[in-house]
């Protein structure tokens, strides 16, 4: 093969890795304002500080009511992004391994900040940890493959044999119960957590 053939190889790659594999499609205005903000047109809305730190508007990575709140449900010590009952953390392997210990229902979302499904769907994930009212599910956001991924996230990643970002894995009494690629609604998380609940 010639650079040419690898580089038209890696770009098919990439389009099959960020187009939803099963689930309902995301809806083309969503992925449009996703390749407009991409492209630069909202320049300056947000502001990356650190690489650490999100500020700017409701488009941004954490839900606006939540991410400042630290260890304040569940006593977990990481950054809380969404739910109140049911809550949605940004990984630590410190608070996974309190989940698992804690023997709840785990939701991990493999998530890449590069990836158009990830944030296409990152609202509906944000809702559906607000809604949910089982304090018996707790969810980590995993980044996958991106320039804010850990090493913790990096090995969870080859533990579970995770090879696409938006995968999603739930786990119950130290086991994947359930796997899954591609973007969910609000309304199939509320379904796929109600099946694992029953």
């Amino acid at each position: 093969m010639n650079g040419r053939q690898i580089g038209a190889l890696c770009f098919l790659l990439i389009v099959v890795a960020c187009t939803p594999q099963g689930g309902d499609d995301i809806p083309l205005e969503a992925v449009r304002e996703q390749d407009q903000m991409i492209d630069g047109n909202n320049a300056g809305e947000i502001e990356i500080i650190d690489n650490e730190e999100v500020k700017g508007t409701q488009d941004d990575f954490r839900d606006t009511n939540k991410g400042e709140l630290l260890g304040t449900v569940g006593g977990y010590s990481g950054e809380i992004i969404a739910g109140d009952l049911s809550v949605y953390l940004r990984f630590t392997q410190t608070d996974y391994e309190k989940a698992l210990a804690s023997d709840k229902t785990i939701f991990l979302f493999y998530y890449a900040n590069w990836c158009p499904t990830c944030q296409a769907e990152h609202p509906e994930t944000l809702a559906a940890f607000n809604e949910l009212d089982n304090e018996d599910i707790v969810g980590f956001l995993v980044h996958f493959r991106d320039d804010e991924a850990t090493e913790e996230e990096v090995e969870m990643a080859k533990k579970y044999g995770v090879s696409v970002q938006h995968t999603k894995l739930i786990i119950q009494n130290r086991e994947v119960v359930d796997r899954f690629i591609g973007s969910w609604n609000k309304e199939q998380y509320f379904e796929k957590f109600a099946e694992v609940s029953a």
